[in-house]
């Protein structure tokens, strides 16, 4: 979207290239290139027209635009018996692989699993703790991997104990 249109006070119109090659003219102030592909950088820059295409600005600066891996979504499910967590979550298309991060009771987050696998066992949790995880689908570019995405929390119970009462020989109550 041209920032400038109303200050530069030029034209009717904008033309937007993109790698050198025109996309289109419009008359909008805004354009939604939907042809982007997943995991690709895009060069864009834009000119204005007059009354007809004959009459053309000098072209802006050039703009740098990614597409970004889509957000992955995360389901857990927990086993308070055994002390774990399971995460798992969907493919991502053109994803190479997948961040999961951790973090326990609000501390910072840690990476726990990095790989191309579509689940992962957190094991060994301490009772008490709330876990909280996030997700995202790696790219072979550094600046098209995914955002993060929403945390998805899960707290470990402390287990109700087991209490049996047995009567001693003297006929009193024994915990």
């Amino acid at each position: 979207r041209p920032a400038d249109k109303e200050a530069a006070n030029v034209g009717s119109g904008w033309q937007i290239p993109c790698s050198y090659k025109k996309l289109t003219t419009t008359s909008s102030t805004s354009y939604t290139y939907s042809k982007a592909k997943m995991d690709t950088q895009y060069y864009f820059k834009i000119r204005a027209y007059g009354s007809s295409t004959s009459s053309l600005s000098e072209y802006s600066n050039e703009v740098l635009a990614l597409r970004k891996l889509a957000k992955p979504g995360i389901t857990l499910t927990t086993s308070q018996t055994s002390r774990k967590i399971t995460i798992k979550w969907k493919k991502v298309t053109n994803a190479i692989g997948y961040e999961l991060q951790c973090s326990i009771n609000g501390g910072a987050f840690t990476t726990i699993s990095a790989n191309n696998k579509l689940s992962f066992v957190h094991e060994g949790l301490a009772p008490g703790n709330k876990y909280t995880y996030r997700l995202r689908a790696l790219s072979s570019k550094a600046e098209t991997i995914s955002d993060f995405c929403a945390e998805k929390s899960a707290t470990i119970k402390v287990g109700k104990p087991a209490l049996t009462i047995a009567l001693s020989e003297s006929g009193k109550p024994m915990l």
